[in-house]
């Protein structure tokens, strides 16, 4: 008897030392797919929509837990749409979002479920354009479910990662903008640039003959287009092979 009292005392702690050690994980940390064509879904059952499929080896950031699940930031190949009135593109590759709370979707649609969402200024990595949608590189508040049981744990280092990343490509910041405060005529662009193509709608020539090409809502910019106006916003000056002169346009104004 006393010998499985013993062994029930044990057992117990045992059990808090799990629980302990469970309840004490620090996030976010490194796991390590196990095996192939694991689902990464939009929540934490196995019922939820599948965002994307992980082969065996790929690593992942886990945010958070809930249960048998792990919350993560999205892998590259998952598919991240954004409706493209709240993305002002910088070029092909590059845009900034120019709203606040702008949601980021599975699907090219406003019903699809939501992965994440962005905050006004994120610059974003734009894979491609249609439909007036946006596929654009999952980004660090974009997030999936995983099971538990089809990772394990990685020596990867958050802070030794985050210590050799790369800086993003585009930087929005307060140094690099000048602000701007103008009045001219807006024109429909006309002829498409090969740096921004249909990126760039717009164009503002000034009273004193200089041109400008504008971004940000495009279609404010058809409402104001042929007419004289005035605009504030800031003047991008680090862009890259950047030719001609973009201001992202941030209030409109129609002059009489």
């Amino acid at each position: 008897m006393k010998a499985i009292k013993v062994f029930l005392f044990l057992s117990v702690l045992g059990l808090i030392s799990t629980y302990s050690a469970f309840s004490q994980e620090k996030f976010p940390f490194y796991v390590s797919v196990v095996t192939q064509g694991v689902n990464v879904r939009t929540d934490s059952t196995v019922n939820a929509e599948v965002i994307v499929k992980l082969n065996k080896g790929e690593t992942v950031l886990v945010v958070k837990d809930f249960y048998d699940w792990y919350k993560i930031t999205l892998p590259k190949s998952a598919p991240c749409y954004v409706f493209a009135k709240y993305i002002s593109a910088m070029s092909e590759k590059i845009g900034v979002v120019n709203s606040e709370n702008v949601n980021a979707r599975l699907k090219p649609n406003t019903k699809a479920a939501i992965l994440g969402k962005l905050k006004k200024g994120e610059s974003v990595n734009i894979i491609s354009f249609s439909d007036s949608w946006y596929l654009i590189e999952p980004t660090e508040e974009t997030h999936g479910w995983i099971h538990k049981s089809v990772v394990k744990a990685t020596e990867l280092s958050v802070e030794k990662e985050k210590m050799v990343s790369p800086a993003p490509v585009y930087q929005k910041k307060e140094e690099t903008k000048n602000i701007l405060d103008l009045e001219g005529t807006i024109y429909d662009r006309g002829k498409t640039l090969g740096l921004f193509r249909q990126k760039i709608t717009h164009k503002l020539f000034t009273n004193d003959n200089k041109s400008y090409l504008l971004t940000g809502n495009k279609y404010k910019f058809n409402m104001y287009a042929n007419q004289r106006v005035r605009i504030k916003g800031f003047l991008i000056t680090d862009l890259p092979n950047q030719e001609y002169p973009v201001i992202e346009v941030q209030e409109l104004e129609k002059l009489n």
